[in-house]
Order: C-alpha cells, then sequence, then structure tokens
C-alpha cells in the first residue's frame, strides 16, 4: 500500500543523511510532514517524539541554511525542548544528544551569537533545572 509521503520529491542532499540516521518522513496530521526519529513514523504526535524540520514545518531546504530545527517532547506530551538555527548536520548530530524534557518548555537558538556546542550545552543544563533527584 503507498503511503502519502511516497509522492514527496525530497533531495537527496536532505533524505540521504537523515535516513542514514534513522529518521524518516511522518505526517503530524492534515498536510504537515516532518522528519521523525519514532519507530513509527506514521503516527507523529505530540508526544515522546524526536522530530528535524527545516523552517517551522518544512521536509527540506538548503542543508547548509542554519534553518534546521530539532525538536524532542517528552512522553507527557507537555515538555519539550527545541534547538534552532542549526545546518542539516548540526541537527542531525544534536537530535540524539537532547536530554528528556521531563515537563519542561524549552527552546533554545544557536547562531552568531551561540555555538550549536553552547546550545546544546545550555538546553542540557536547563533541562536538568528542577529534574526529580533520582
Amino acid at each position: 500500500m503507498a503511503r502519502k509521503t511516497d509522492k514527496l520529491k525530497i533531495p537527496a542532499s536532505v533524505s540521504g543523511p537523515l535516513r542514514k540516521a534513522g529518521f524518516e518522513i511522518g505526517q503530524t496530521g492534515g498536510s504537515v510532514f516532518l522528519w521523525s526519529g519514532r519507530t513509527d513514523p506514521e503516527s507523529i504526535g505530540s508526544v515522546d517524539d524526536l522530530i528535524i524540520a527545516y523552517g517551522d514545518n518544512g521536509l527540506y531546504g538548503d542543508p547548509t541554511d542554519h534553518e534546521w530545527v530539532v525538536q524532542k517532547t517528552d512522553d507527557s506530551g507537555v515538555g519539550y525542548l527545541l534547538l534552532s538555527g542549526l545546518r542539516l548536520d548540526e541537527a542531525i548530530e544534536v537530535a540524539r544528544k537532547l536530554p528528556e524534557p521531563n515537563g519542561q518548555e524549552i527552546e533554545v537558538v544557536a547562531g552568531a551569537e551561540r555555538s550549536v556546542e553552547d546550545a546544546l550545552a545550555l538546553i542540557t543544563e536547563m533541562a536538568s533545572v528542577g529534574k526529580p533527584a533520582p
């Protein structure tokens, strides 16, 4: 059975690295498609997800643009971590390094004033604040 995403024309410069990293195209509802790190990308929702997108809701764009976004949502569907201002290779690299959101809503932008490493360190530190003790 054909999926809705089979007709999408995604450049190999985008789909290749994302698929190699374990991401597949998934649909959030309506006509919104994103790259999902979930086991079942056909059921992207607001719970326990790892998403990479170009801009706000894009499947592809220039891999070298600093418009790529990574979002990790916790299993409650309330908390999320969002890191933006990335190139595609940076988004793929940091996607699996994001900590659990733990019910918090945190957004950090990488860019001219904050390196990707500093942005990841900041979002990790912010996510650990208020985290229940083990």
